[in-house]
Formats: structure tokens, sequence, C-alpha cells
């Protein structure tokens, strides 16, 4: 069983990851035009914006979940600093989309069309600031006791940790796979000026 954490220390963790992953993405993403947006790479696969299109439908169908679970979550004492571990359930999927484990199919809630929507990459970065924003009001509550499901089954049970755990893991994941696509030898360069 994974040790606990002190609460406070493993939110600090968290908004500094959540901080890292959106600078990063704003980096790799942020002077892509269309044309670049909508490539997918010649062996198969998810091209920039699709990538960003599965993490925008990923971490809001996450947000909804925290917010319904803060709504009801248990408030804590402000002298309070209880541990925090992920549950079984929950440990096993961050385990599972770790960066450098086996690629797995994405959930169809969280498949992309065939081209992002406009505005894709302002729609992850609005995204990260409400995970943010959620990981300070957690602060209220216990991460461990309470409780809610996953997006994709009502049979995983998560605790409130579980879901800003998971949420993390998984941009870290595709953050690589950005950056994978942007330096594929056929990837477009940028459109030129006439």
């Amino acid at each position: 069983m994974t040790a606990s954490v002190r609460q406070s220390e493993q939110r600090a963790q968290w908004l500094t990851d959540l901080g890292d992953v959106g600078r990063r993405v704003g980096e790799v993403a942020g002077s892509l035009d269309r044309r670049q947006l909508d490539w997918s790479p010649p062996e198969g696969g998810w091209g920039v914006g699709q990538v960003l299109e599965h993490l925008c439908l990923a971490n809001d169908s996450y947000i909804e979940r925290i917010r319904a679970a803060l709504h009801h979550a248990r408030p804590r004492l402000p002298t309070d600093d209880p541990g925090w571990r992920p549950s079984l359930m929950g440990g096993w999927l961050a385990r599972s989309i770790t960066p450098g484990t086996r690629k797995l199919p994405a959930p169809r809630i969280f498949r992309p069309a065939p081209h992002a929507r406009p505005g894709v990459l302002e729609a992850f970065l609005h995204g990260q600031r409400a995970l943010v924003d959620l990981v300070d009001t957690a602060s209220r509550f216990d991460l461990f006791h309470s409780r809610t499901s996953s997006p994709v089954t009502r049979l995983i049970r998560l605790n409130l940790g579980d879901c800003f755990a998971i949420s993390i893991v998984h941009e870290r994941r595709h953050l690589g796979q950005l950056e994978r696509i942007c330096a594929n030898s056929a990837f477009p360069g940028p459109a030129q000026a006439h």
C-alpha cells in the first residue's frame, strides 16, 4: 500500500505540477497555427489539436466530478492536516497512465473528433486554471474520505485526491506525446506569410 502524505504537501505538489504542465503545453502548442494543430502523423495517431481536445474532454469530466464531490465533502478543522493516499483503484489508474507505460485506448467519452474545437489550447489552459482553483478549494476538505466515481464508469470509486492525481498524471503523459508529435520530421513548419 502507498504511504500517506500530508494533504497540504500533496496539494502543494499538485499546484506545482499543474503550473509546470500548463507552462510546457503553452510552450509546445502556443505558436502553432491551425494547419499544424490539425496535422496528424503519417504513421497514424492523433495530432496536437486532437491531443489537446482529448485533454479538455478528460479534464472537464474530472472537474465536474471534483466540483460535485467538494459540494458533498466533509469539511475538516483548519488545524487538521490529515494524510492522503490513493485509493486502490485510483492508484491503479494513475500507475496505468504514467508517462512511459504502454499505450492504452482512450475511453469513448474522451475520444476527440478529427479536428479540435477552435481555441482548443485556450480551452485546455482554462481547464488548468479551474483545476488550480479546485486544488485550492480542496484545502478545506478531507481528500481521502471524500468520494466520487470515475467519469468512465460509476463502478470505479475514487477519493477526491485520486481525481487530482489522475488528471495530472494523464496530462504529463500527453505532454510527452505533444512533444513527440512536434518533433516528428514530417511535422509542418509555420505557414509562410505572403
